[in-house]
């Protein structure tokens, strides 16, 4: 009778693992980015439109506003970096990313 009783002091005894403070962490992120966004671009969010290689002006607008969510049927990098150029909270930088240190000493990652 003593065991579970040990057993059951031990577990409440544990610190929260990382991964739970982690994931709260992003939760309160999620929150507060919900909180600033209109109904109208959470519905927007839902949105995922159809694009025949690349995004129509119209649908570039529909973008810059924030009543899309995503893209089908976008071809290529350089078309899809056009769109997320144009999106809200989308930050483009224009420094190339830094490669692995791996890569830089002529090695594979």
């Amino acid at each position: 009778m003593r065991t579970p009783a040990l057993i059951l002091a031990t577990l409440v005894a544990l610190p929260v693992p990382a991964p739970v403070a982690a994931q709260a962490a992003s939760e309160r992120r999620i929150d507060s980015l919900l909180a600033q966004m209109t109904l109208e671009e959470k519905l927007g969010q839902l949105n995922l439109i159809t694009a025949d290689g690349r995004a129509t002006p119209a649908q570039v607008e529909q973008v810059r506003r924030g009543l899309v969510g995503g893209f089908l049927n976008v071809d290529g990098a350089e078309a899809t970096r056009d769109i997320q150029r144009v999106a809200p909270g989308i930050r483009t930088s224009r420094r190339p990313r830094r490669a692995p240190r791996a890569a830089k000493r002529g090695r594979r990652a």
